[in-house]
């Protein structure tokens, strides 16, 4: 709105940024107040008023209708010269009265303009566009044609045609102009429409029918008429192109077999009606004189014309009082002849009624005798067909009585035979079950036998598998009582000689570790007070400038904004300016050098304008085949994708159903092999395995122990889960080999303790050295053990991750003294 109505305060009202909706309704309210200052209607095509809220709220027709109002009111009023409009509409008249006059002498008519009827004019609410439209009526006269409206009546493309013809010949000859139109045409019979030069509201539309015009008005198919338009718009396309100036607003498919839209063509004929106009200088002489030639021509017709008027009147009077005696003779001679022939048409009559008299009555004798021998006929037949009708019926009566006592007697042999079929098929049935039924007994004992044996067998194999499982548990669970009591009184031994050591060395460690953490903390107080005072200082620094710049970042802004103002007003003053002198300059020197200027003029702009449509289509092209390159890769990997996730889903579900019938399949098997199998010993068994089971506690089930332990590696993150897993697994070594996860456990601690980000929290957990330590004590055996030999891999491991872990002066140092004390073996040597 600044740009359009050079007013630069409407930015101070601004409410920026605009987020929240009540500041988009001002800003857009104070648009809206600077239209309604100029003058513009806001209201749609239903009469209601266009509101800021509307726009504001996305109502689709709405906003277009205030973006219509826009450009009428700051383009097409613009554009439109009032007074260059009338100028060319009042030199067009009176070009086209001196042709008529020219015409009408050529004709030798009366050159007195006789008075034409007014037709209502098109009306509109801008006197510009009621300019604009008598414009073009006023250059299609020349074509014998008329635009009422701006929508159907340019949906041909003829009248633009016409329009660019009238101004430029050469770009647009009219030979070329397809007069075959939907415009021009009426629709005919079988889907087809004829040529019909009436008017649709024409006395003469119905005085004949399609199917009998003639040549001249020929069928023409509707796909003709349209590719015809299609042509029209292309040439005018074509046309606009070379003359430049006028935005491509038109499409052929918008315009063609439709009812165009009204404020599109107006806005096209604004821009084409400027152009033209502004280019009518380089054809203005030859139009002139071309009226001053037809002027004279029209003077010299009139004055030859008024020399042989008078001749001419004398020779009509004369010739009217010729005329009336002549009239007078022959209506005489008319009344003569015409009394001599009405007596000869009277004797002519006499006789000729006599004779019809008598032919008429030679011809109602031949009827009568010709009717009464028809008659004779007729009733000969009826007799006939009376007599043919009693005899058929006695033939029918018969016919149908032999045809019960057939179908009676067919009935009852049918009947006969279809019983005995019945108990042959019976006895059939009967016998074929009972020999099925005896094969199928013979089957099924044979099948149990077989299934007997093998459940049998099956069953004894199991129970000799079990039996030698148990006195493999019991033989080991001996072993490992037995190594328990030893192993309890090494510890006895040894926990007292641990106790003495660790007291000592405890006590030492704890008063090094005392100095060093009081110092430590010192300079960890002082260097963090020195990084704090920095911060606060450079944040001080910081927000002081900031203050500072912001009122003059904001006044920079200002200037900066007013300046832009006064450089595009001073830019669109320069450019009216530049305007004004170049049409100088251009009117100046087309006086001059008027034809060598309009051909280099026309050569330039066709090849610019020609560069131009190249660049555009070649880039447009390109962008087309990547897009569709792009769509194509999309949608390939789209259905690549969807096509496995469905294959991966359907092969889930096939896993689960199958998992699911294998599982009932082997409840019911059990279940079955169970019901039919089970012998008092094996039911005795099974209730001595529940009663140990029973009696046994939870916790001590070697089973639960690595079950819990496994859980913990494989469901939980932190490493103090981790170590107690190895704790839990460390016990439960001596009964259950479980050597591949501590193994396993143990590498994955090792790999990140190998990097400084994750080594301290490894050590950081709680009790891992001393569960580390424990896991030393229980692999550190004698050579040769079985413990120490399957055990050597782990005690390496846990070595290695006891080095990496003490490497640090401060890790070194014991945090845990009552709880080092227990591992003499172990302190001295990693200190």
């Amino acid at each position: 709105m600044e740009l359009f109505t050079q007013d630069w305060s409407m930015s101070r009202k601004l409410r920026m940024p605009a987020i929240s909706r009540l500041q988009k309704v001002h800003n857009v309210e104070l648009a809206l107040e600077v239209l309604k200052a100029k003058g513009v209607d806001l209201k749609d095509e239903h009469g209601c008023a266009i509101e800021s809220r509307d726009v504001v709220d996305g109502h689709r027709e709405k906003t277009l209708t205030v973006l219509w109002k826009i450009i009428f009111a700051f383009q097409v009023e613009v554009l439109l010269d009032e007074e260059q409009l009338k100028e060319e509409i009042g030199f067009l008249k009176r070009t086209w009265r001196t042709r008529q006059k020219l015409d009408a002498l050529r004709a030798n008519r009366d050159v007195a303009e006789k008075p034409k009827e007014k037709k209502p004019s098109f009306q509109h609410s801008s006197t510009k566009i009621t300019l604009l439209m008598d414009w073009v009526n006023t250059v299609s006269v020349f074509y014998n044609t008329k635009a009422e409206n701006f929508t159907v009546s340019f949906s041909d493309g003829q009248i633009l045609c016409y329009l660019i013809h009238h101004y430029h010949p050469s770009h647009l000859p009219l030979g070329a102009v397809c007069q075959k139109t939907t415009q021009t045409v009426e629709c005919g019979q079988q889907g087809r429409v004829g040529l019909n030069c009436s008017s649709s509201d024409s006395d003469n539309s119905f005085d004949v029918w399609p199917g009998l015009r003639t040549g001249t008005e020929a069928s023409v198919d509707f796909t003709e008429l349209l590719e015809n338009e299609k042509k029209n718009f292309q040439l005018v396309n074509a046309a606009v192109s070379y003359l430049g100036g006028v935005p491509a607003m038109i499409n052929p498919a918008d315009m063609s077999n439709t009812i165009p839209n009204e404020k599109v063509v107006m806005c096209y004929l604004s821009f084409l009606c400027a152009r033209l106009l502004d280019l009518r200088n380089e054809t203005r002489a030859a139009r002139i004189i071309q009226g001053a030639w037809r002027k004279y021509r029209l003077k010299a017709e009139l004055k030859r014309y008024k020399k042989h008027f008078r001749a001419q009147q004398v020779m009509k009077d004369q010739r009217c009082v010729y005329v009336k005696i002549l009239k007078s003779i022959l209506t005489l001679q008319a009344a003569v002849r015409g009394r001599i022939e009405y007596k000869k048409f009277q004797r002519l009559k006499r006789s000729a009624v006599t004779i019809q008299a008598f032919y008429r009555g030679m011809v109602d004798r031949q009827k009568l005798l010709q009717q009464r021998v028809s008659v004779a006929k007729i009733q000969d037949f009826y007799k006939a067909c009376v007599l043919g009708r009693n005899q058929r019926e006695k033939y029918l009566k018969l016919k149908r009585s032999a045809i019960l006592i057939q179908a009676a007697f067919r009935g009852h042999q049918a009947r006969w035979h279809s019983k005995k079929l019945q108990a042959a098929l019976k006895i059939q049935a009967w016998f074929r079950g009972n020999m099925a039924r005896q094969e199928f007994i013979a089957k099924q004992k044979a099948i149990a036998i077989v299934r007997r044996c093998m459940q049998t067998r099956l069953h004894r194999n199991r129970f000799q598998k079990i039996q030698e499982s148990v006195c493999i548990i019991q033989r080991r669970w001996r072993e490992t009582l037995d190594a328990r009591r030893v192993r309890h009184d090494f510890l006895k031994m040894r926990s007292s000689t641990v106790k003495i050591q660790s007291f000592w060395r405890g006590r030492s460690v704890m008063l090094n570790l005392q100095k060093a953490q009081k110092a430590a903390c010192v300079i960890q107080s002082s260097y963090r007070g020195y990084v704090q005072r920095k911060a606060y200082q450079r944040m001080r620094t910081f927000c002081r400038g900031w203050l500072v710049r912001r009122p003059l970042k904001e006044r920079a802004q200002a200037r900066r904004r007013q300046r832009f103002s006064a450089a595009v007003y001073h830019n669109l003053c320069a450019m009216k300016i530049q305007r004004g002198l170049r049409a100088h300059w251009a009117l100046k020197s087309a006086k001059r050098q008027l034809h060598y200027v309009i051909y280099i003029q026309r050569w330039i702009r066709a090849k610019l304008q020609k560069k131009r449509y190249l660049e555009k289509k070649v880039k447009i092209i390109k962008v087309q085949r990547a897009v569709r390159v792009w769509l194509s890769l999309r949608n390939t990997a789209a259905t690549v994708i969807q096509h496995a996730i469905k294959k991966y889903l359907y092969k889930k579900r096939e896993q689960r159903v199958q998992l699911g019938i294998i599982k009932a399949q082997a409840l019911w098997r059990g279940h079955q092999s169970r019901k039919a199998n089970d012998t008092a010993k094996v039911v005795a068994m099974r209730h001595r395995f529940r009663k140990v089971n029973r009696e046994v506690k939870e916790e001590d089930r070697l089973c639960n122990k690595t079950t819990v332990a496994i859980d913990y590696l494989l469901q939980y993150k932190h490493f103090s889960y981790i170590l107690a897993a190895l704790k839990h697994l460390g016990a439960a070594i001596e009964v259950f080999p479980v050597w591949e996860v501590i193994i396993f456990a143990i590498q994955i601690l090792l790999n990140l303790s190998k990097y400084y980000k994750t080594t301290e929290a490894v050590y950081a957990v709680e009790n891992s050295v001393i569960t580390l330590l424990d896991l030393l004590q229980i692999y550190r055996e004698k050579a040769g053990d079985k413990v120490a030999d399957k055990g050597g891999s782990i005690f390496t491991k846990t070595c290695f991750l006891l080095a990496i872990l003490l490497q640090d002066e401060q890790r070194a140092l014991p945090t845990y003294p009552s709880k080092v004390k227990a591992r003499p073996r172990i302190a001295p040597d990693w200190s």
